[in-house]
């Protein structure tokens, strides 16, 4: 009982449900699952219907037994980040004794990564905690039930499918064209394929196409993301990370019998981190949340390493770590603090305050924070996608243009000045420089 993981799970519940229950805004993706949640239960078109489809659905059931809210949907987010982190618990008790484990525990649910998104009701960390329950499943030699958890985590979030690629090579080369091969990839592609059905026939129904919003999905993430570089990853990477690669090169270096599932835990590391480093633009931080699950393992892997060899240096370097997962997130706490202050009063939700009695469900909008208006207002709102924002009032007709200087894609204002369609309505400012600039048309 003395490395009880709920001394971990208890004050990390607290601490998720602060920031869920002052956060008062939604960020970004949150808007969009809600809005597509609320097409499911209402009346109303969802707002980007190419998103995995699983998280909208699972939102809105939740809805349906307890009322529309964020609060509802925030909640449904910290049980799955809660739950991943007692299954990584869980994992690493396959590997490591109870002390380490423990402490590996510890590091893992201080990351940064958990805490800032560990509370908002995006995709990312429920597609986690699927691919551990499947991982789990899998060392557990039940490849029925990591199929199928594995399907799941595919329709949470559609890149997360690249786990069951690892699972098809990992098995490959694991048993190596053996019967008990042939057993296992059976049993995990035919769950696989059965909770895929219902999505697929909904597509064919809807769109006539199978995969249809996972191809929609691939095109915009290709097509409308900014190419940033991999050098900008490894900067995000060492600010996060700090020390942590170095334990996790020892893990991979030092295992000479290997325990089962080891070759996942790098095959997938190495498919997932690939991925997203060669093929996805963005190198944002949230998108490392798709690999820390095996690069945290790897570095139990390496603490294991200096505790046969080195006995005497395993707690210090023990030690090291927490030290500087600390380092890094105390300025991860802080950041979410003074993003729930800004929030409280701020441009954007000033705008909508003023719109809700100007604008209605016939109202159309374009913005560069279009998402918020659809979601708050119910109005059909239009991204500011072209500078010409002339020939966008004549496509779209809306009521309102809003700019908005800090949330969404910058837009300069002077665009919609000048297109002679527009005046100034109404200017909103906080405290944390946000100014949104309301043009009602002419």
């Amino acid at each position: 009982m003395k490395y009880n993981v709920f001394f971990i799970i208890v004050p990390l519940a607290l601490l998720l449900g602060y920031f869920a229950w002052f956060d008062a805004l939604p960020k970004w993706d949150e808007t969009v699952y809600m809005t597509n949640a609320r097409s499911h239960v209402a009346d109303i078109k969802p707002l980007e219907d190419y998103r995995s489809p699983l998280l909208e659905y699972v939102i809105a059931g939740i809805w349906l037994v307890t009322w529309e809210s964020l609060a509802a949907a925030r909640s449904l987010a910290i049980a799955f980040t809660l739950l991943l982190v007692y299954l990584f618990y869980l994992i690493c008790r396959e590997y490591f004794d109870s002390q380490l484990s423990f402490w590996l525990t510890m590091l893992f649910s201080a990351s940064p990564l958990i805490i800032t998104w560990g509370y908002t009701a995006y995709s990312d960390i429920p597609g986690l905690c699927l691919i551990a329950l499947a991982f789990y499943f899998i060392i557990k030699d039940n490849y029925t039930a990591a199929g199928f958890f594995s399907g799941a985590a595919f329709l949470m979030r559609f890149p997360y499918g690249l786990f069951a690629a690892a699972v098809l090579l990992y098995v490959l080369l694991e048993y190596k064209f053996t019967r008990q091969m042939a057993e296992r990839i059976f049993q995990y592609a035919s769950t696989f394929a059965i909770i895929l059905v219902p999505w697929l026939l909904y597509n064919w129904l809807h769109y006539n196409n199978l995969s249809w919003d996972f191809r929609i999905y691939q095109s915009v993430i290709r097509n409308y993301s900014l190419n940033e570089p991999i050098a900008l990853f490894m900067t995000r990477a060492f600010w996060l990370l700090i020390i942590l690669p170095a334990f996790m090169l020892l893990g991979l270096a030092q295992v000479r019998k290997r325990p089962k599932g080891y070759g996942l835990i790098v095959i997938s590391l190495a498919v997932i981190l690939g991925y997203y480093l060669f093929f996805v633009n963005l190198k944002i931080e949230r998108y490392f949340l798709s690999w820390i699950l095996f690069f945290y393992l790897l570095v139990g892997f390496g603490f294991l390493w200096i505790k046969i060899n080195y006995r005497k240096l395993a707690m210090p370097a023990l030690v090291l770590a927490l030290v500087m997962a600390a380092y890094t997130l105390v300025p991860a706490v802080a950041a979410v603090q003074n993003d729930i202050r800004c929030k409280a009063d701020g441009a954007l939700m000033q705008s909508v305050l003023y719109l809700q009695q100007r604008v209605n469900p016939a109202s159309r909008i374009l913005s560069n924070t279009w998402v918020y208006y659809q979601y708050y207002l119910g109005t059909e709102s239009y991204s500011l996608w072209s500078p010409h924002v002339g020939a966008l009032i004549s496509q779209y007709s809306p009521k309102y243009v809003i700019i908005n200087n800090q949330e969404g894609e910058l837009f300069d204002t002077s665009l919609a000045e000048q297109s002679g369609r527009v005046y100034i309505e109404q200017e909103f400012r906080d405290d944390c420089g946000q100014r949104v600039t309301l043009y009602r048309v002419k």
